[in-house]
């Protein structure tokens, strides 16, 4: 038969102590276990699957030192009583958080029917166990059993088994949210005590898992009229993205890092927790004083320091993540600027441009998770002002940001050290290039649109005002002119005019062939050949055979004969584009051992023949601009934009045709 142990206190008074949140009586139940030395707590659900998940009982075990069967009556016959109401700390020298043993009772937020179990080693060195019921109904009285003595193997330690669960308890099947809760709450304890393990339903609480960043900062609190100075520890951590709400805190904690209260602090943009940690919170704690908060001078200066000191941290972070956001621009091809940088002034551009960019990012941080078509449009505006008209930048971002009057003056004294650069031309020459790359795909492979395309007055002329799609690097040097006229123009590059007159007539070489493009190399690489492109063309729908791959062989031989065109300096690589190939031609290709695509190279190095698809052009261009493409959301639903950019852009080409 049960024993009955009549608690001596008020119903109400222990009505009034006892109530909590669910999330906040599971908080509780894992501090007495920790108060207990306890490595090991682990709190169990146990479901009933065939009711939609719904929790039948939770367990929270752990391994701690459990309850001396000859203390019960003293400590849970008078409410507000426990081991910790006489000493500061457990036996193995942990803080301990509670000292009125309110928390058991807090169990009744979970559950009607609350079981403890305690296994301890008693004073003759032998383990007992008993177990001890609560009844929410009845919470004035408990029933315990004897003590009965257990294995010398098992293991000490309090399991709390509650059932007869209230249906308000659904927020602890909420593993993810239930993790933030303990995690955020216990994390300044784990960390001083790396030991102790805790896990929620098979989940372990391991702070560092979720920490992004830790910084600590010594605070000094000397209040007007005391003459001490007290010191506590603030500790800021940056957790991991993704962490909710729970987070947001300042929490208020003991010198070894149990937490006794916490406070919302205004932070919703990044999860960041703060842990004041101090003896000077013991010490109140112990006193019964702590609920004072803000009403005790040291207490107020320590939490005023504290948001002080969050402010600086997040604008640290704010800064250092603009930082990283215009590094990872810079990587990009949402970059406005392309390729290495030409000159002085357009260094200068840039480096105002980048400063002007992590500023941006810093004093807006929204903008990092802006639309793709804003940051698209930022961006080119940025570069178009830093190079021409500051003023209307300012204009331009209020409107895309809705800038704060301290923030448009802070962007504002940016703007006052110099004439900003070019932007919506950026924006509208990455937009056009990724029209004309889906019009040219159209102009090849696309029939009807192809067939009536001319090589030399439509496509040709097209392709002179598109040449980026041959390489950034490359110009025109001449363009539908005799091979005479291209080695007078590269003798002219290689500032060796010197030489003209001894170019033989054309009628006396092979130097009266007409090539369709001739590209030189724009930044020549110290120590490296020129790279010249020759280039012949053909029309879209041109299937290529031995007349089209005898011809590029012939303006290759034709150079490599003649002494006159550099070869120790300058690379000539010789490319015939078609949409398809004929047999021979897949033949001759197939023959080789060049690469895919490569049919000759000199010996030296000085000559190359290359047969392409107008695919492989066009892929090339799709992976460089493919990542802008994705971030600026850039998708053509179908090939009317493209068509529609071409005939707009080239339309005297196409009124030629009509007339």
């Amino acid at each position: 038969m049960a024993n009955i142990l009549n608690i001596q206190m008020s119903k109400e008074h222990i009505d009034r102590n006892s109530v909590a949140t669910p999330k906040e009586a599971i908080k509780e139940l894992l501090w007495n276990a920790c108060d207990a030395d306890a490595a090991k707590i682990e709190v169990t659900l146990t479901k009933n699957h065939q009711y939609g998940e719904a929790i039948e009982e939770i367990i929270v075990k752990d391994n701690g030192h459990g309850m001396k069967f000859e203390d019960l009556e003293n400590l849970l016959g008078f409410y507000g009583r426990s081991n910790k109401t006489y000493s500061e700390k457990s036996p193995s020298g942990r803080r301990y958080h509670g000292k009125q043993g309110h928390g058991r009772y807090k169990s009744f937020a979970i559950g009607t029917f609350v079981k403890w179990e305690s296994t301890y080693q008693g004073d003759d060195g032998k383990k007992y166990n008993f177990t001890v019921n609560f009844n929410s109904n009845d919470k004035m009285n408990c029933s315990y059993s004897e003590k009965s003595q257990v294995s010398d193997t098992a293991q000490t330690g309090m399991t709390v088994t509650i059932t007869g669960i209230m249906e308000s308890i659904s927020p602890l099947g909420d593993v993810d949210k239930m993790r933030e809760e303990i995690i955020s709450s216990f994390a300044a304890y784990l960390l001083a005590y790396p030991d102790i393990e805790m896990r929620y339903d098979g989940f372990k609480m391991n702070p560092n898992d979720y920490i992004q960043e830790r910084k600590g900062e010594e605070i000094n609190a000397l209040p007007e009229g005391e003459s001490e100075t007290k010191t506590s520890t603030a500790n800021f951590i940056l957790w991991k993205s993704g962490v909710g709400k729970e987070y947001h805190k300042l929490f208020i904690c003991g010198k070894d890092g149990v937490t006794y209260d916490s406070i919302a602090i205004p932070n919703k943009k990044n999860p960041i927790s703060i842990y004041i940690m101090g003896e000077f919170f013991d010490d109140l704690h112990k006193q019964g004083t702590l609920a004072m908060g803000m009403a005790n001078p040291y207490y107020e200066s320590f939490v005023s320091q504290v948001k002080d000191l969050l402010r600086d941290f997040i604008n640290s972070r704010f800064f250092q993540d603009a930082v990283e956001e215009v590094k990872n621009v810079k990587d990009s091809e949402l970059y406005p600027y392309i390729g290495e940088s030409i000159s002085t002034i357009e260094t200068a551009e840039r480096q105002y441009f980048d400063l002007l960019a992590v500023e941006i990012n810093n004093i807006v941080p929204s903008f990092r998770n802006a639309s793709n078509e804003t940051k698209k449009l930022t961006y080119r505006l940025m570069k178009e002002a830093v190079k021409s008209n500051p003023d209307s930048l300012t204009s331009i971002l209020t409107e895309v940001f809705k800038l704060s009057e301290e923030e448009q003056n802070k962007l504002a004294s940016l703007l006052e050290y110099t004439s900003l650069p070019s932007i919506i031309d950026m924006t509208q020459t990455i937009s056009n290039r990724l029209l004309f790359i889906h019009a040219l795909e159209q102009m090849v492979y696309n029939e009807e649109i192809s067939k009536p395309i001319k090589e030399r007055t439509q496509f040709h002329k097209i392709l002179l005002s598109e040449l980026w799609v041959f390489g950034e690097k490359y110009a025109l040097g001449a363009s539908d002119v005799s091979l005479k006229n291209v080695l007078i123009k590269h003798l002219k590059h290689l500032e060796r005019e010197d030489l003209i007159p001894s170019i033989p007539s054309e009628a006396s070489t092979d130097l009266s062939k007409i090539p369709d493009l001739c590209l030189w190399q724009q930044y020549p690489v110290q120590g490296e050949r020129i790279e010249n492109l020759v280039i012949e063309l053909k029309r879209p729908n041109k299937v290529l055979g031995k007349t089209e791959l005898d011809q590029i062989k012939n303006y290759a031989y034709a150079v490599t004969d003649d002494s006159l065109f550099d070869k120790a300096n300058t690379k000539w690589n010789f490319i015939l584009l078609g949409r398809d190939f004929n047999n021979f031609v897949i033949n001759e290709l197939n023959d080789r051992k060049d690469g895919t695509g490569n049919f000759y190279n000199s010996s030296d190095g000085s000559i190359s023949i290359s047969v392409h698809k107008w695919s492989k052009v066009i892929q090339d261009n799709k992976l460089r601009f493919n990542f802008l493409k994705e971030r600026l959301n850039y998708f053509l639903e179908d090939s009317k934009q493209a068509l529609d950019y071409l005939h707009t852009t080239y339309a005297d080409l196409f009124e030629q045709k009509k007339n």
